[in-house]
């Protein structure tokens, strides 16, 4: 596994008034996420960044997975607009900080930029294809995401209707 600490990682995309299961790679989780209720819900409404690190501890939150011990959810933000947000869950407790937010929030820029297209569900789609391929990283904990977000960096990610 490329990114030991991570349990889970996926969008969850807003459609009508909730956040709506997208994209993902771990166990099943919730489907669907009212705005303003458990951590992803909480960073769609106030439209930033969300790090906890032991969810037992947080207001509300919704357990999709007991085995979940640690979180951060960063929002997708279009036009002023929270249009879903990148949630990442850790089985251990304390699993991410600042340095992981920065990553993370470069990253979901990036994608959003390099996928050439405003359809979230696409952009998702697309983004963990290439979370997918980069498989060969196999850093010992979540600071994999440097790496990932200078590989961004430095290489064009071509957009779906490029040859």
């Amino acid at each position: 596994m490329a990114f030991p600490k991570i349990s889970w990682v996926g969008f969850y995309v807003l459609k009508g008034r909730e956040l709506v299961l997208g994209p993902f790679q771990g166990k099943p989780a919730c489907v669907r996420i009212q705005p303003g209720k458990g951590v992803c819900g909480t960073s769609c409404l106030r439209q930033e960044t969300v790090i906890v690190p032991d969810v037992g501890q947080f207001p509300g939150h919704i357990v999709c997975d007991p085995d979940s011990r640690s979180e951060i959810v960063v929002p997708v933000v279009i036009d002023g607009r929270c249009v879903g947000v990148l949630d990442v869950d850790s089985a251990e407790l304390n699993s991410f900080d600042a340095v992981d937010q920065e990553y993370l929030e470069q990253i979901v820029s990036m994608l959003l930029l390099h996928s050439g297209v405003r359809n979230v569900q696409e952009t998702a789609v697309s983004s963990l294809e290439i979370l997918q391929r980069l498989t060969f990283l196999n850093s010992p904990d979540a600071r994999s995401l440097r790496i990932l977000s200078e590989f961004l960096q430095r290489f064009e990610i071509p957009s779906r209707g490029d040859p």
